[in-house]
């Protein structure tokens, strides 16, 4: 939302969609048969897509080939899109690595966020206020969720996108 609201203030009106793709993550023998999940959403007006999948991944066996299919499958689908394929923000293996070789070998940007992993001050925190989409306030509790990205830590993601969309828009 922060990278929509940049654009918005740089563009005007823009059509952004979150979509949430776990289950291509989950899928292990053949995440291809997940793609259908995401058609409706890929289109050739498409000026922008951001990938960030693979904290959920257990299964390695295919990893970097499927991530490379799967950048591929969104180009065809959207050829006008700058894709971005945005780092794991706890990865501890090598997901990273075959993650941003994926990105390279198919023309993709990659954002490393090898500056801020296991950062506490980019994490939600325990007993932060969050929001859920119908404005109810909530205190984390939980230690998994208070590891996922707090403000600061999504701020940080947001301007390294932008930052290689600028970089991509001034070539």
């Amino acid at each position: 939302h922060l990278i929509s609201s940049y654009l918005e203030d740089l563009h005007g009106e823009v059509c952004m969609n979150a979509v949430n793709f776990s289950v291509w993550e989950m899928q292990a023998t053949d995440r291809a048969e997940t793609y259908q999940l995401i058609d409706h959403y890929l289109d050739k007006r498409l000026d922008l897509v951001t990938i960030q999948l693979s904290e959920n991944v257990n299964d390695m066996t295919t990893y970097e080939k499927d991530y490379e299919e799967l950048i591929n499958y969104i180009h065809k689908c959207a050829p006008n899109a700058q894709i971005i394929v945005i780092d794991d923000f706890w990865s501890g293996d090598d997901k990273s690595t075959l993650k941003e070789k994926a990105a390279n070998n198919t023309g993709a940007d990659f954002v490393s966020l090898s500056l801020i992993k296991g950062k506490p001050e980019y994490q939600c925190g325990i007993g932060t206020t969050v929001y859920d989409t119908g404005g109810r306030e909530h205190i984390v509790k939980h230690d998994g969720v208070a590891a996922h990205p707090g403000d600061k830590g999504m701020k940080y993601i947001a301007d390294a996108v932008i930052s290689v969309i600028m970089g991509k828009t001034e070539q």
